[in-house]
């Protein structure tokens, strides 16, 4: 007869190389009865089943109902489910792709969809045409998207939800050669070369505006996005402390269609200060101008007069209505000299548009040029 033993709680016998289960024998005959729990799958493992080599029928039987249970027709198949069911995005976009339009419900974050025939899962051909539902936020799909405006294909709609729509962004706006800061009165005109860069991104950017921000007007419209686009500007004159000239882009997107702005690019005008030490007071606007040491003069920020070793007049030449707060020499332990900054007057100093603008000027005068040049710090308001 062969071999007998217990396998699990199964009782065997081996009969010309079979393994025979649940059997029951006395010393002359053997009883065979069937129990699911007795008879063992030895084929391959079937991983979307679960089942695995040795299980018995009856787990392998409880597998397979689970299974089914998971996508049963008019199951409630939540989202986590299928994906985890079917492993990846190409999986569900072709378990989806090819069945049949049944009664079927899917729920997505916590909203359930009707997938019944009449809201059409085209077999095989992937296009999906709901009617009337509205998505909650589901990964890249905004939250109030109304599916029913038009057909959507399969493909697009998990490629909206696995990768979320991602808008274009300027990275960059800006004007070739073009300071941001100028001297008050120049007058800015002619063609410009406006450049910048976009990250499309998930979006399609065909096009970009350039806007005159101050005006708020279109200076160009529709020009090709290729980074660079000369274009003649409207003249202006900033002829204040202060006063701005500002542009920005305007990306035009068409997936979806819709408007995007770069940051501004935004032109300034500042007064001139000029200091510097010298043989004679400055007497006039070409004088001043003449002197060296030149910056733009903003509100609380400093500057250094280098005395020299040779000269025994220092001149501080500031915009209309600055003031010198304070003056340290640095080289000589930090001694406060403020008081020996005279404001001696005003003087008329033109501006780059020609305009007559009164200077303050001070000036520090001593008896033989110092030994060491020293650096004066000056602060002013």
């Amino acid at each position: 007869m062969g071999n007998s033993g217990i396998r699990g709680s199964c009782n065997y016998i081996t009969y010309s190389n079979h393994l025979i289960m649940n059997v029951t024998c006395t010393s002359e005959t053997c009883d065979y009865v069937l129990n699911s729990k007795c008879v063992f799958y030895e084929g391959m493992a079937l991983p979307y089943a679960g089942i695995n080599t040795n299980d018995s029928l009856e787990t392998a039987l409880q597998k397979i109902n689970e299974a089914i249970q998971d996508i049963t027709i008019s199951a409630s198949v939540e989202w986590g489910d299928i994906t985890g069911l079917l492993g990846n995005q190409a999986d569900l976009i072709a378990y989806f792709n090819n069945f049949t339009p049944i009664t079927r419900n899917l729920t997505i974050n916590g909203v359930t969809y009707d997938l019944s025939a009449d809201r059409s899962w085209t077999v095989g051909g992937g296009d999906y045409t709901p009617q009337g539902v509205t998505l909650a936020t589901v990964g890249g799909i905004p939250s109030g998207t109304d599916l029913g405006v038009s057909p959507i294909l399969v493909q697009d709609l998990f490629d909206d939800i696995f990768y979320p729509y991602v808008s274009p962004v300027f990275t960059s706006f800006s004007i070739s050669g073009q300071s941001t800061t100028i001297e008050v009165g120049t007058t800015l005109s002619g063609s410009k070369t406006f450049t910048w860069a976009i990250t499309l991104n998930s979006g399609v950017v065909p096009t970009i505006d350039l806007y005159n921000v101050t005006t708020s007007a279109t200076l160009l419209a529709g020009t090709p996005n290729d980074g660079s686009q000369a274009q003649a500007i409207t003249s202006v004159q900033l002829n204040s402390n202060g006063a701005t000239q500002v542009w920005r882009g305007i990306g035009n997107n068409t997936s979806p269609a819709g408007t995007f702005n770069s940051s501004n690019f935004t032109v300034t005008s500042r007064y001139y200060r000029w200091w510097e030490a010298v043989a004679a007071t400055p007497a006039n606007s070409a004088a001043v101008r003449a002197l060296s040491n030149q910056a733009f003069q903003t509100a609380g920020n400093s500057f250094t007069l280098v005395t020299g070793t040779t000269l025994i007049k220092f001149s501080v030449n500031l915009p209309p209505g600055v003031t010198i707060v304070s003056v340290i020499d640095t080289t000589n332990l930090n001694l406060d000299i403020t008081a020996d900054y005279v404001l001696i007057g005003t003087v008329s100093v033109l501006d780059a548009g020609g305009t007559s603008r009164t200077y303050n000027q001070y000036e520090m005068n001593i008896a033989v040029p110092y030994g060491t040049s020293a650096n004066h710090v000056i602060l002013t308001t």
